[in-house]
């Protein structure tokens, strides 16, 4: 079983692209964001995170404890409790996640018709 995802988004005056490539094996999550002045990337699997700065000569690794395999999914439900509480939440408000489900939305319908879609004309 392969899932493979390519987004290209907006977000503001800036262009973004996503890739998402999930394979039975080997089972690996990394993360890359780029800016002019250097990137970020976060290896899940490899339980690191790094830098790499304009002028450095390579990346600036740094370890990160292994999560559960459930954690980010409980981590996730007990934030939206709290978000449904009135509790202030350390991931994102309710409007930022509906944004989310928008922007889901916005790709699972452009996909489908081959035109492009905007976010503010769908409803969460």
């Amino acid at each position: 079983m392969e899932d493979t995802v390519h987004v290209s988004a907006r977000h503001g005056a800036a262009l973004v692209s996503y890739a998402l490539n999930q394979f039975q094996v080997p089972n690996e999550t990394t993360l890359q964001f780029n800016s002019a002045h250097g990137s970020v990337k976060i290896e899940l699997h490899r339980h690191r995170w790094g830098t790499f700065r304009e002028g450095d000569g390579d990346w600036t690794w740094r370890d990160m404890p292994p999560l559960e395999r459930d954690t980010p999914f409980v981590d996730q439900a007990n934030a939206f409790l709290d978000q449904i509480e009135g509790r202030p939440s350390r991931l994102c408000s309710l409007e930022a996640a509906a944004q989310t489900l928008r922007f889901n939305l916005a790709a699972l319908a452009s996909a489908e018709s081959g035109a492009r879609m905007h976010c503010s004309s769908l409803h969460a």
